[in-house]
């Protein structure tokens, strides 16, 4: 019998003491380090809110948090770890940029990109900016191109608050200033792809492809995008992102890691209509249909 009862008695200690959070949430949490007072900030905010689905959403981002990061630098390096200056913009076309490479390999011997920087979301992300993001988020899941998403459409395509390896930086805020025209212009046809088309015509305007940047080794961030003005076909997929879903509108990525009789690879951007098709487009160059 005394033995019935510590055995009961441990099993609800142990039951008492588990993670209280939902188990991939716990996981993040435990890679966190000093950063897990700040994670765990986001949840103490929705919860003395009393609002159940925005805390809902900061397990999805957190939870899914585990591999995201950035690359901030690469440097270029020959065999012997030696930093060889280089810079993509400093040549005038992307094959002048070839032949310099070339040049330098003659030089040094092969070269390649080493990972200067590299920055976990888990341990560095705050708690401000997350709540920010989700925050803006649900005003932008109120507009009524937006109405046509269950929690779940949110939660992948408007909610996230980055799109690849780019810097983590809070792009929702410009990008409302920026197209606040966007309420008048739908007045009429609240469709998610004409609000895409939109949006993405006004893109085509400043920002174009530039091959150079196939040698450009990490993804920009949106202050880099907006000083450069130009970038490869990821930076054009993200820029999308960022200004469409601060808006509401679900725009995805989508991408060939390889072609079958070419070299090189390609991403692009995908729309999730009105009637739940998805719609392919290029940001900042071919709107959809």
């Amino acid at each position: 019998m005394k033995y019935s009862v510590l055995i009961i008695f441990s099993a609800l200690l142990i039951a008492c003491s588990g993670p209280k959070y939902p188990a991939g949430v716990e996981d993040v949490l435990l890679m966190s380090g000093d950063n897990r007072v700040e994670l765990e900030k986001v949840f103490e905010h929705y919860h003395q809110q009393s609002d159940s689905l925005k805390l809902k959403a900061a397990y999805f981002l957190i939870g899914n948090m585990g591999d995201k990061h950035s690359y901030i630098t690469f440097v270029l390096v020959d065999s012997t770890e030696n930093v060889i200056p280089f810079d993509v913009l400093e040549y005038d076309n992307y094959n002048a940029l070839l032949d310099a490479w070339d040049l330098i390999e003659e030089e040094n011997g092969k070269v390649n990109f080493k990972r200067d920087q590299f920055i976990k979301d888990q341990e560095t992300v705050t708690s401000d900016y997350l709540i920010k993001n989700i925050d803006l988020a649900f005003e932008a899941w109120e507009k009524p191109w937006a109405s046509h998403l269950n929690f779940k459409q949110f939660c992948e395509f408007i909610l996230p608050y980055r799109s690849s390896n780019e810097p983590v930086e809070e792009w929702r805020s410009y990008f409302l200033d920026e197209y606040s025209w966007l309420i008048d212009s739908m007045k009429n046809r609240p469709e998610p792809v004409m609000a895409c088309t939109y949006i993405n015509n006004e893109i085509k305007s400043w920002f174009r492809f530039d091959e150079r940047y196939y040698e450009h080794p990490t993804d920009q961030g949106l202050s880099e995008i907006l000083e450069a003005k130009m970038g490869r076909c990821e930076d054009m997929t993200n820029l999308a992102i960022f200004a469409m879903r601060a808006w509401g509108i679900p725009v995805m990525s989508d991408y060939t890691p390889y072609w079958a009789n070419t070299g090189n690879n390609h991403a692009w951007n995908a729309i999730l209509d009105e009637n739940g098709k998805t719609i392919i487009f290029m940001g900042g160059e071919a709107n959809p249909y």
